[in-house]
This record gives C-alpha cells, structure tokens and sequence, in this order.
C-alpha cells in the first residue's frame, strides 16, 4: 500500500487505527559506470513494498539523500516525522 495512491479518506481512516509509516530512504550517489544514481534508493523501495505487502503499512515516497548513517536521520528522518506529527493531527 503506498501514501501516495491513498485517498486522504484512506489515509484519515488508517491514521485513526495505526500511525505507522514506511519510508524508504536512501543515498543518491554514483555506483560506478553501471549503476544508476538511484541504486540505493531503488533497494530501499522495493525493501519497502515487501514490508508493506507484509505488514499493510503504508509506504511513504521515497526520500533520496546525499547523507549517509546517521546523517540521514538528523537531516532526513527526524524532520518528517516532525511534519507528519503536526500534518496528522489536521483534518
């Protein structure tokens, strides 16, 4: 189940059983000469769709970073949880 192809009734609905969320994250950056820019992020999705088929928490769009570790968290994650804490509570 991906956010974005929810309704915002599915999403009000689902936010009113569980606050859960996938989001998929990862680094933009070169592979070498035969991989796209996007191989990080392209694993992250599809590990992203089998824990969501898995589990039926939504998937967020994927965010692709130029961080790495833990900077992903402190300049990607901790943001968007803040966003979707105060988008949530909106109707």
């Amino acid at each position: 189940m991906r956010l974005a192809e929810m309704t915002w009734r599915d999403v009000r609905d689902y936010l009113r059983r569980s606050d859960a969320l996938v989001i998929p994250i990862g680094s933009c950056e070169q592979h070498g000469p035969h991989l796209p820019l996007s191989t990080d992020s392209l694993i992250a999705e599809a590990f992203a769709r089998r824990v969501s088929d898995e589990t039926g928490v939504p998937t967020a769009p994927t965010l692709a970073s130029r961080d790495k570790g833990e900077a992903i968290f402190e300049r990607c994650v901790a943001p968007l949880v803040e966003c979707v804490k105060e988008g949530a509570g909106r109707s």
